[in-house]
């Protein structure tokens, strides 16, 4: 076929050409450039779409070829390429030398070739408007809207606060204390350190509570004195008249208080009640002095009692509105004992011959002398002896006074020697007691610590039993050792038994009998064969309607 005949194949679309991958260039495809532009001279060679064909293009065209070339790949003599094809003088060949085998390597309308790929820049986020121009903002999601980059959302605990899309959500809405939770949502509280938390305002201390250290400051200027986070620190300590220096801290609540104040953080009294006055200056006790007293008499808190003279004292009295100090009586410990009006010259505080009053003399002990201490009788005693009240005792001999005043001793069967009770002389000291009579005495039957324990008396030594009862050699412990003991058991319902060490025995419940007491309680033998409440059984009972024969209830 000449190179001008049509080649039999349709034409290929660019539309279908320019979605097609781009193929390596052969090395057949090289060689045959080079001879075209060898062979050709000044006419230019084109592809003949599958990259391997020379084919003649027009001279100074860089265009790939859309149309169909001569299947024989001949190029026509005259330089002219077959009259079917077209060459587009708008496409150019990928720079790296290999040609699109679909005959086209140009983007789709609205795209931009941004180095190897062709990008849509009306929507691409790293090439918005132009190529290599990334559309992003700070803490944000963006978009890229024809071409333009706009803030879409803020990311979670973020916000644009200051309006300004190009700075992004620049504000921390979970921790800021200017935005907290929102914009311009500013995290305070008065008089207190503040956090934001989580988009949350929390109170944290007040203000100048903690040091630089975090340590507790012990003169803080606020504090949180109504418990109530959300009104801060309300409490200005050093004027604060119901928080003077601290919560609830006021002299207002103090006795016969009217008015009160705060003074750099101290308490102060303004006012009392009518007839009180704050003598003592100690604004804990309130207005404590009534200012019709003798020692506080009048606002001014004057002690009459002082300003007389030796022994004489003057009174707090009402004169119009006020009360002053008058004339009148003794001073307080002076009485006039010598029945001189104008003198009251004895202290009755002091004076063991008018002790608290005129005529009251102190009695003078043995081995002491009388005292007054306070307007009470004392006395006081020689040597090593103790006062004892009234009497001065050698507490180491003392029966009444043996050791220490008021520990006596029992006179009847005791001594005090050296500081100590001990049994006197014909006594026998049995543990607590001191014994005398061994044929009588219960607790000590014939000997120290021998008790007839159970029903019987001891006579002449021996532990004897009553009536319908049976005498049964016991032991019992005393201090952890066995001691010799008697219990007298019941005819009826007991019975003596022997020990294992076949030297004492012990009273148990007889034969239809058994022992119903509580732990710890006295023995209580039952007869369980007729005990409606115990038939059979301790704590077996019958019911309503049964009676308990034989140990059965029936």
């Amino acid at each position: 076929m000449s190179a001008t005949t049509p080649h039999a194949t349709s034409p290929v679309r660019r539309a279908d050409a320019r979605r097609a991958p781009r193929r390596p260039r052969r090395l057949g495809t090289t060689l045959s450039l080079l001879a075209c532009g060898l062979l050709v001279g000044a006419v230019g060679c084109g592809s003949d779409g599958d990259g391997t064909t020379p084919v003649p293009t027009t001279p100074g065209t860089t265009g790939d070829v859309t149309g169909t070339v001569d299947p024989t790949g001949t190029v026509d003599p005259t330089g002219t390429v077959d009259p079917t094809g077209t060459i587009d003088p708008t496409d150019t060949i990928d720079p790296t030398g290999t040609i699109d085998p679909t005959g086209t390597d140009e983007c789709a309308e609205h795209e931009e070739r941004c180095g190897e790929e062709c990008v849509d820049t009306r929507d691409s986020l790293n090439h918005c408007g132009g190529c290599d121009s990334p559309c992003e903002h700070v803490n944000a999601d963006s978009l890229c809207v024809d071409g333009t980059c706009t803030l879409d959302a803020c990311q979670d605990g973020w916000d644009n606060c200051d309006g300004d899309d190009a700075t992004g959500c620049n504000s921390n809405i979970s921790a800021s204390l200017n935005h907290c939770g929102a914009c311009d949502v500013p995290c305070t509280l008065p008089n207190a350190v503040t956090a934001c938390n989580a988009g949350t305002c929390e109170f944290v201390v007040c203000e100048g509570e903690l040091d630089n250290e975090g340590e507790p400051v012990d003169d803080a200027p606020f504090a949180n004195c109504d418990g109530d986070e959300s009104t801060g620190c309300e409490a200005e300590l050093a004027s604060s008249v119901a928080h003077c220096g601290g919560c609830n801290r006021t002299a207002l609540d103090a006795p016969n208080v009217e008015a009160a104040g705060c003074t750099d953080g101290e308490p102060i009294i303004t006012a009392c009640a009518p007839g009180f006055a704050n003598c003592d200056e100690d604004w804990t006790t309130g207005c404590e002095a009534s200012t019709d007293e003798d020692e506080t008499c009048g606002s001014g808190c004057i002690d009459c009692t002082q300003l007389g003279g030796a022994g004489v004292a003057l009174t707090c009295s009402l004169a119009g509105n006020t009360h002053i100090c008058t004339s009148g009586g003794c001073q307080t410990g002076f009485e006039n004992c010598d029945g001189d009006v104008s003198t009251c010259e004895t202290n009755i505080l002091e004076d063991p011959e008018n002790c608290g009053g005129c005529g009251v003399d102190c009695p003078t002990p043995a081995d002491g002398e009388a005292i007054c201490v306070d307007g009470e009788c004392g006395i006081d005693c020689d040597g090593t002896l103790a006062a004892c009240g009234t009497v001065c005792a050698d507490l180491q001999t003392s029966v009444n006074h043996c050791g220490d005043c008021g520990e006596g001793c029992d006179a009847s069967s005791e001594q005090c020697s050296q500081g100590q009770c001990i049994c006197g002389t014909g006594f026998t000291n049995c543990g607590d007691d001191c014994v005398d009579d061994f044929d009588t005495n219960r607790d000590h039957c014939g000997g120290c610590n021998q008790a007839c324990e159970a029903r019987g008396p001891c006579s002449d030594g021996e532990c004897a039993c009553e009536e319908d009862t049976t005498y049964c050699r016991t032991q019992r412990l005393v201090g952890g050792i066995p001691l010799p003991s008697t219990e007298c058991c019941d005819d009826r319902s007991e019975v003596c038994e022997p020990l294992g060490t076949g030297r004492f025995s012990e009273c148990t419940c007889a034969s239809g009998y058994a022992d119903c007491s509580d732990e710890g309680e006295p023995r209580q033998c039952v007869n369980v064969m007729s005990d409606r409440n115990n038939c059979g059984g301790c704590g077996n009972e019958c019911r309503v309607f049964q009676n308990c024969l034989r140990g059965i209830c029936r």
